[in-house]
C-alpha cells in the first residue's frame, strides 16, 4: 500500500466517521425532542384534567351539600394545579433543542425539574388540607369516606407512576 492509497483510505474513513457522528448527534437530538414532547404532552394533559376537576368538584359536592368554602378550597387546589402544569408545559416547550447550546438545554431542563418539585411541595400539603376539610365535612357519610380512601390510594399509585415517567423524561432531556 503506497502513500496515496493510505491517504484515500484515511479520507474515506474520516468521511464515514463524520457521517456516523452526525447520525449519532441527530439521534440524540431526536431522543431529546421526544422526551421534551412527552413532558409537554404530560403537562398539557394534567392541566386539562385539573381544569375539568374544578367543574366536576362543584357539581358533585353540591349534591352532597358540602360547605361552599370547602368546595372553593378544592376548586382552588385544582386551579393551582392546572396553573402550575400550564406554566411547566410552556417552560419545557420553550426549550429550543436546535439553537440552544447543550449546557443551556440542560440548565433549563434542570430548572423545570426543580420547579416541578417545588410545585409538588406546594400542592401535596394543599391537597391534604383541602381533602381533609372535605373528609371532615362528610364524616357522617361512610360510603363517601371509603370512596375518598379508595380514590386517594388509586391517585397515589397513578401519581407515583406519572412522577417516575416525568423524571425519566427529564433525565433523557438533561443527559443527552
Amino acid at each position: 500500500m503506497d502513500l496515496e492509497e493510505m491517504k484515500r483510505a484515511w479520507s474515506g474513513l474520516n468521511a464515514r466517521m463524520d457521517k456516523t457522528e452526525s447520525n449519532i448527534n441527530q439521534q440524540k437530538i431526536e431522543n431529546m425532542k421526544t422526551s421534551q414532547q412527552k413532558l409537554v404532552n404530560q403537562y398539557r394533559l394534567f392541566s386539562v384534567i385539573a381544569a375539568v376537576f374544578i367543574a366536576i368538584s362543584f357539581l358533585i359536592f353540591s349534591r352532597f351539600d358540602v360547605n361552599i368554602w370547602v368546595r372553593l378550597g378544592i376548586a382552588a387546589f385544582f386551579a393551582i394545579s392546572a396553573t402550575m402544569d400550564f406554566i411547566l408545559q410552556h417552560k419545557v416547550g420553550n426549550i429550543d433543542l436546535y439553537s440552544m447550546p447543550v449546557t443551556e438545554v440542560a440548565y433549563k431542563a434542570l430548572s423545570c425539574r426543580r420547579l416541578h418539585h417545588i410545585f409538588q411541595m406546594v400542592l401535596i400539603p394543599t391537597g391534604i388540607v383541602a381533602f381533609g376539610f372535605l373528609a371532615n365535612e362528610m364524616v357522617d357519610n361512610e360510603a363517601f369516606l371509603y370512596g375518598m380512601c379508595a380514590g386517594g390510594a388509586i391517585g397515589i399509585a397513578i401519581g407515583l407512576k406519572q412522577y417516575f415517567q416525568f423524571m425519566d423524561n427529564y433525565k433523557n432531556l438533561i443527559r443527552n
